[in-house]
Parts: C-alpha cells; structure tokens; sequence
C-alpha cells in the first residue's frame, strides 16, 4: 500500500472480523460514479476511489477474488506520461539489453495495453529499472511501468512483470531490443 490514509488501515483490521459492519456513511461521490460501479467485470483493470468508503466498498467487493490485492495511488497525467523499459538481464547479472518507450495512445483509455508508443529516452525510468532488478538480484527478461506526475515531475512505479513478455515486448523487439532471442538461448 502506499501513500494511502492511515484512517483506513485501523479500518481494514476491523473489517477482518467477520461479525464487523461498517457504518452507513453519506460521502459526496463523483458525477458518474455510480454508473461506474454497476459492471465491473468486465475487462477491468482497476478500480479508482474518490472516498475511503468508496475504497472498502471495492475491498468488500474485489477481497472475494483473491487472497492478494493491490492498493496504489492514482498517478495523475496523460497517456504519454506512461513510459516503460524492457530489459534483459544475464546470468552474471549483466544488463544484456534495455529499451525505454513511452505509450501516446492505449485500450481503454485509462488503463489499457498500448495502441501507440514510440522509443525515447527517459534517464529515471531506464535508471530505476535497473536499481531495482539489481536489488532483488533478478535474472531474465524483465518490464517496468512508471508514469510520470507531470506537477512533481517524479516517476512512480505503475506495473512490474517479469519473466514473461508484455503487450509493449512488440515495441522493444521492433526497436531491436533483442531481448526475446536471449529467452530462446537459455
């Protein structure tokens, strides 16, 4: 969890009860909110929560699902704030291949896979990418999403994968990553 309100912590220990029920509370939702809510089934990627309500009635929901979840902060921004780095790394722990791209157009709009992306360079994203592959000592091919606050103008990290290609590997390997050929080689 992070940068989440503490409020909602004692909260969610409560809730661990299964005897525990929350107030009713009356919080100003967003216009649209409620339509929002109705079939989230479908291709749903992620949840926003404009009230700490709103947020356990998702928990109440999604907890159902799975023994895990993850709660992060909404990066505000456009599409093109979203950048990511391929990368693969060897057996000696050797960076034997990285690319960096950013997304200009996704399905669905606000939380898709890329339609439309370019190569580009990004220090932050490429850097951060390989602190954190080195800290957890990984080995393979390896992706990480950030997206860039355009007010703070700091990057945070949105999506890990690793191990397996994404729906941004097609950009890397056409921008001649050759990180997929590694894979083949063991």
């Amino acid at each position: 969890i992070r940068q989440v309100d503490s409020s909602l912590l004692d909260e969610w220990e409560k809730m661990r009860d299964p005897n525990f029920q929350r107030a009713e509370t009356k919080e100003a939702r967003p216009p649209g909110a409620e339509e929002a809510t109705r079939d989230i089934t479908r291709a749903t990627k992620a949840f926003t929560a404009a009230t700490p309500y709103e947020l356990l009635e998702h928990f109440d929901r999604c907890s159902r699902w799975t023994d895990s979840l993850i709660v992060q902060q909404w990066i505000r921004g456009e599409v093109s704030d979203l950048y990511s780095c391929n990368a693969y790394v060897g057996r000696a722990g050797e960076v034997l291949a990285s690319f960096v791209a950013r997304k200009l157009r996704q399905w669905p709009p606000d939380t898709g896979q890329s339609s439309l992306g370019e190569e580009c360079r990004n220090d932050s994203v490429l850097d951060e990418t390989l602190r954190l592959l080195k800290a957890v000592n990984y080995r393979g091919l390896a992706y990480l999403e950030m997206k860039r606050d355009p007010l703070s103008g700091n990057h945070y990290i949105v999506e890990p994968n690793v191990g397996r290609p994404t729906g941004r590997s097609a950009i890397a390997e056409g921008g001649g990553l050759g990180a997929l050929g590694f894979l083949e080689r063991g």
